[in-house]
């Protein structure tokens, strides 16, 4: 604020009177005392002198030729640069009257003559402490006026930026909010007693929920545990959960915030993840299957190559190992025949020595038995040549390969094949009994059903440690072929029972088999159409029933 002048000091006075005697009165009195004085004689005058000077209190005269000091006064007052200045009328005049009339016209004040000095000067340190007052007041209001106008511009500022600012904010929240309902995640807020602060639109849908007011407050495990998520011990910062009713997993986790007084919650749908997972197992793990079934058919169809190749080799000697044979018993006949003359002819030969040494050659090479012998081993032969005929047949019919389309073939027959290729594995320590009932022809892939039954019997041989019994049996049941395979082998434990059937398993030893002879025979008789079970008691024996439909589609 900018310093005032004490009132007793330069302040500048203009005295205005027509009479010289009252102007030198006041002018000694004021200058006395310190005053600057300026005077004039008319009011005209005065107005020129007050505005060139700025008087700081003028003292008027009222009474005044051509312009009397009422009228002066208002012309001062209507001049902006002289209006508060004040006015102090002087007058021999005392009727109250004048005095309004003064006061109407703008005066502060009235001395009436003849004055008194120290009234006089009262009056003017009054009026000039008054009007000191008042314009420090005026500055003061100014500098206020100042301030509140550059503080109420600041904070006009301060409030824009805040609004922009606010405005900011609430779009950034408005976007956030919007980008965390376009999430399929359940993303939470939660505060320090686990109950919900926030969240988005993916709760409001897996609650069934409609309002945002009705979730925030709640606590998240029990919001969770009523929706059907039921969250262990948190004993890490992360879980997989199931959600029954809707069949959908989830993988739940929290990061805390806030000086671990808070936390955040995601639930992030592992649904679709976990079904290309199964789906990608699923088919990894038929593709294995199908690998080594395919592994499994080469195999089969190089052995069937082989064992064809083998058989026409076979059969081509066998040929004349049966002819040759046929023809050796013709001639040992024949010899027998000669013999026989050739002794009734030597009975009448004479010569008793001769007769004596023949008798004793005879003796000695053993002529009657071997006479006797060579039919049974000539037959003993045909019969050995006519098994190995049927081996080479059964071969040629095992390994011949399956066409295109099925074919109507016996049962049985595939069994005898079938046995005959494993009786190998068979004869040492099996007793097999057979117990075949009349069937129709069921149309099949032979080769195919021939490796299903091969693999039974060659498991059940496996399942008879020393020496047991392996019943073959088929029969016609409710328009069906059964065919059962009994072993009184050690039986298969009830844990195994379901996985029997699965690729690669196996409770053989290393080396000894695949796990797949059993899926694959599974696998044969579904593409017939046909089933397959099993039942067993440990230590007691196994028996596997399968049942093909008669009329099966080609």
């Amino acid at each position: 604020m900018s310093e005032i002048s004490p009132p007793e000091k330069c302040a500048n006075i203009l005295i205005v009177d027509d009479i010289s005697l009252t102007r030198r009165q006041l002018s000694d009195i004021l200058s006395e005392s310190g005053y600057q004085v300026i005077q004039a004689d008319s009011g005209v005058k005065a107005l020129t002198l007050a505005i060139a000077n700025q008087p700081q209190l003028i003292i008027l005269d009222v009474v005044m030729p051509d312009m009397d000091g009422f009228q002066a006064c208002r012309a001062l007052k209507a001049d902006p640069s002289l209006r508060d200045i004040p006015v102090i009328f002087i007058s021999a005049l005392d009727e109250t009257s004048s005095k309004v009339k003064g006061f109407d016209a703008g005066g502060v004040d009235y001395i009436a003559k003849p004055f008194e000095k120290e009234e006089v000067l009262a009056r003017v340190r009054t009026h000039l402490s008054i009007r000191q007052l008042q314009l420090s007041l005026e500055l003061a209001n100014t500098e206020m006026e100042d301030r509140v106008h550059k503080r109420t511009s600041e904070l006009i500022t301060k409030h824009e930026q805040l609004s922009n600012l606010f405005q900011q904010v609430r779009h950034a929240k408005i976007q956030w909010e919007q980008t965390m309902d376009c999430i399929d995640d359940i993303i939470m807020l939660v505060g320090e007693d686990g109950c919900l602060l926030r969240c988005n639109k993916a709760l409001l849908q897996f609650a069934g929920i409609d309002s945002y007011k009705d979730l925030l407050g709640l606590d998240w495990l029990k919001l969770l545990a009523s929706c059907g998520l039921h969250l262990g011990s948190l004993t890490s910062n992360s879980q997989e959960l199931y959600h029954e009713s809707s069949g959908r997993w989830f993988t739940v986790n929290w990061y805390n915030y806030a000086d671990k007084n808070g936390a955040v919650i995601a639930l992030h749908d592992m649904t679709t993840i976990k079904k290309v997972y199964e789906e990608l197992g699923k088919a990894y793990d038929e593709l294995k299957a199908t690998h080594h079934r395919l592994v499994q058919q080469e195999k089969m169809a190089s052995i069937g190559q082989l064992a064809a190749g083998v058989a026409h080799e076979i059969n081509n000697p066998m040929g004349f190992i049966s002819s040759n044979l046929e023809t050796l018993g013709k001639y040992a006949e024949r010899l027998r025949q000669f013999i026989a003359v050739q002794d009734e002819v030597l009975k009448g030969v004479s010569d008793p020595d001769a007769a004596e040494k023949l008798a004793e050659s005879r003796k000695r090479l053993k002529i009657d038995y071997l006479l006797n012998d060579i039919p049974a081993l000539v037959a003993e032969s045909n019969d050995g040549a006519v098994r190995v005929r049927t081996i080479v047949q059964n071969l040629k019919g095992f390994s011949r390969t399956d066409l295109a389309e099925m074919e109507p073939a016996s049962i049985n027959d595939c069994l005898d094949r079938a046995i005959s290729i494993a009786w190998n594995e068979l004869k040492y320590k099996v007793t097999l009994e057979k117990d075949f009932g009349e069937l129709p022809t069921v149309n099949c892939y032979p080769q195919q059903l021939g490796q299903v039954f091969l693999n039974l019997l060659v498991n059940a041989a496996h399942a008879i440690e020393q020496h047991g019994e392996i019943k073959v049996a088929t029969r016609v049941e409710d328009g069906q072929v059964a065919i059962s395979v009994s072993d009184s082998g050690c039986g298969i434990p009830e844990q195994n029972m379901d996985r029997i059937f699965e690729p690669f398993f196996t409770t053989k030893e290393i080396g000894t088999g695949t796990g797949l002879g059993l899926a694959i025979s599974y696998e044969i008789i579904q593409s017939h159409g046909g089933t397959i079970d099993v039942e067993s008691k440990v230590g007691r024996g196994t028996t596997f029933t399968v049942h093909l439909p008669i009329g099966n589609k080609e």
